[in-house]
């Protein structure tokens, strides 16, 4: 099984050493090939996704043709260094789960308001439909009415009429049999 590698380029880096036809890319890159190509250009290592804490001391033993163990102390440093990593990172989850289930909370309280309101909105489009239908039963009503009053009034402006009529002949023959008996009276 292959060892992987301590030093792991940023994504998008490709590294090739002066005078070699090899290009290395993310973890790829072989240890040697790593602290070779910082022996010459220290001023790359941002160039390193990951890369061991001691790599200063590990591109000088590689200068030097010795490979240097890391003393208890650094590997006790490299130890601390990432369990504090560890502690952040897992404080960083707790305090982003929080900020998911606070956000979970919300949004299931908007749904029910929103559901709520859709409700809302249901029930006063019933009601709207229930008064509009009322509407229009009234205004049917009231033109039927209004119709019949019409017809009445026709009726009723014919009778008056017919009756005046009939007074103006009842009060023409009067004065005629008036006018005929003073004639009569005058002969």
């Amino acid at each position: 099984m292959p060892k992987k590698p301590n030093y792991v380029l940023k994504a998008g880096v490709v590294l090739q050493e002066p005078g070699v036809n090899k290009f290395y890319t993310l973890g790829n890159c072989p240890d040697e090939v790593a602290e070779r190509y910082l022996a010459k250009f220290p001023q790359f290592i941002n160039q390193f996704e990951t890369y061991p804490l001691d790599y200063e001391s590990r591109v000088k033993a590689r200068l030097e043709g010795t490979v240097v163990a890391p003393t208890y102390d650094e590997l006790k440093a490299i130890a601390d260094k990432l369990s504090g990593e560890a502690e952040a990172k897992e404080g960083f989850i707790n305090t982003l789960t929080e900020q998911v289930n606070t956000q979970k909370a919300d949004l299931e309280a908007a749904q029910e308001e929103a559901d709520a309101l859709r409700q809302e909105v249901v029930n006063a489009n019933e009601q709207l439909d229930k008064c509009k239908a009322e509407a229009q039963k009234e205004v049917a009503d009231l033109n039927k009415e209004n119709a019949d009053l019409k017809a009445e009034v026709e009726r009723l402006t014919k009778e008056l009429e017919k009756a005046l009529k009939a007074k103006a002949n009842k009060a023409t023959a009067a004065k005629d049999a008036a006018t005929e008996t003073t004639q009569e009276e005058g002969k």
